[in-house]
């Protein structure tokens, strides 16, 4: 039997195979023949069907002859073989790999399902430059883009030979704030903590518009969010996806006068410039809105890399930061990572250390219940507690935007030639 396992975790020995996995409730996997295991686990989980996603199947003989049977731990540098090496099980070979270069895959005629695709090959050519991503597919140079600015999306819409598809991410992008400290870290109000006072985290929800976010940095291309979950995210409450406040500077300044805040304060806001969508000009819009109900932030705009070592030792006071609840598309997900009181298995991203005992005492119950109507009312009654306490605030969902010449499927793999903004 194959060894299967996942990336992360604890794990499970079970006769002829290796469980490796974040799944908690998992008991046992028991193998019945060749194609098909048995999943027992301690407690009912829903969500198990996405579970296993993560659970990713690898030859086991491949595996114990190249020692990439222990799980590698990329947070300590300690990698295996199979992190930079394919073991051909899926649906494309590895023919060539030069990093940051050009990936090129071939079709697995000995892939054991059933292709969904007329392909041959498909070479994905990492273009970091919005510029030259854009004219490649203009002059067919590459036939389709993952990653296509928004800028120019009209420009590829006036192509003939282009068709452009645009829709909603799962992620919702949202300002979390250091909510522990009993001082924040990057303030001039010393001696406490202005944002353990609910009205001043209602004061910064309402000073910030955003459908003007949405007209002038996002150019119409955001989904104004209601909660932290994406309406389409699975299980998400769409009844809440409403602004829980309206946008009102007025309202903002005399929360903060009530607050003990008549003059406002100043505070850090940490942002990324290259993980999200116009991430810097997002918070440059959002400061300008801030200092006009009297919070004035020094930001702190950074490249990924230092800005999520920020996140992850809560060296932060006011942050940008999303999540689209992957990788088990579920509400369960994001409120587990986001909301829930972080410790060392829940709230990997709540780097502000939000904590609502009534709101935690609800994600068991939303983790095992398996009545979809029973768990719907939980998952509701948790974002409503999560909701009127502002633990954080959301913003919008972000757009993904494709191009491709015509004549090629959505449906399917996009095309023999492919580029991104990122890295293969």
């Amino acid at each position: 039997m194959p060894t299967m396992w996942c990336s992360r975790g604890s794990s499970v020995n079970t006769p002829g195979s290796l469980v490796k996995g974040n799944l908690s409730d998992l008991k046992d996997v028991r193998k019945v023949d060749a194609y098909t295991v048995d999943v027992e686990t301690n407690a009912p989980l829903p969500t198990l069907n996405n579970e296993l996603v993560q659970l990713l199947m690898m030859d086991k003989g491949w595996s114990e002859q190249n020692r990439a049977v222990e799980a590698s731990d990329l947070g300590r540098q300690k990698e295996n073989f199979a992190n930079r090496n394919a073991n051909g099980t899926g649906p494309f070979k590895l023919i060539s790999r030069e990093v940051d270069t050009r990936t090129v895959l071939a079709a697995n005629t000995g892939w054991w399902d059933k292709p969904k695709h007329n392909l041959t090959q498909v070479m994905f050519t990492p273009i970091k430059s919005d510029a030259t991503r854009t004219s490649s597919l203009i002059s067919g140079g590459i036939d389709a883009s993952i990653n296509v600015p928004l800028q120019d999306v009209p420009r590829l819409k006036s192509v003939a030979t282009l068709d452009v598809v645009q829709g909603p991410e799962l992620r919702t992008i949202f300002m979390g704030m250091d909510q522990s400290r009993d001082e924040l870290l990057y303030s001039d109000v010393k001696g406490k903590n202005p944002f353990k006072d609910l009205r001043v985290r209602q004061a910064v929800y309402q000073a910030i518009d955003v459908e003007a976010l949405k007209r002038s940095v996002m150019r119409g291309a955001s989904w104004p969010a209601g909660n932290l979950l994406s309406p389409h995210l699975n299980g998400s409450p769409v009844a809440l996806n409403k602004r829980l406040l309206p946008f009102n500077p007025e309202a903002s300044k005399t929360l903060l006068k009530e607050a003990g805040y008549p003059n406002g304060f100043t505070v850090g806001m940490q942002c990324p410039n290259d993980r999200y969508v116009y991430d810097e000009a997002l918070c440059l819009a959002m400061s300008s809105m801030l200092a006009k109900v009297g919070i004035k932030t020094n930001l702190m705009i950074e490249p990924t890399v230092k800005w999520s070592v920020r996140l992850n030792s809560n060296d932060v006071s006011l942050y940008m930061v999303g999540h689209a609840g992957l990788p088990m598309a579920d509400v369960y997900g994001l409120l587990k990572d986001v909301v829930a009181t972080r410790t060392g298995k829940e709230g990997s991203l709540n780097a502000g250390k939000y904590s609502n005992p009534k709101f935690d005492a609800y994600l068991p119950q939303i983790a095992s219940e398996i009545d979809p109507a029973k768990r719907a009312k939980l998952i509701e009654e948790a974002v409503t507690v999560e909701r009127a306490d502002v633990s954080h605030i959301p913003l919008h969902q972000q757009p993904v935007t494709w191009a491709a010449r015509k004549g090629i499927s959505w449906r399917r793999p996009l095309t023999t030639r492919c580029a991104c903004g990122w890295c293969a």
